[in-house]
């Protein structure tokens, strides 16, 4: 992960709603939700 400082000298590294959601949609699909607590040993 880019230093925090970087989107303040890079502002257009910043994402768009749809890529955000997109990102969200990926470590859903990958990781689930995390809404279950019943997976925990």
């Amino acid at each position: 992960m880019p230093p925090w400082y970087y989107s303040v000298l890079h502002p257009d590294a910043r994402l768009s709603d749809q890529e955000k959601q997109e990102l969200i949609d990926g470590f859903r699909a990958t990781f689930g939700t995390g809404s279950s607590k019943s997976d925990a040993p």
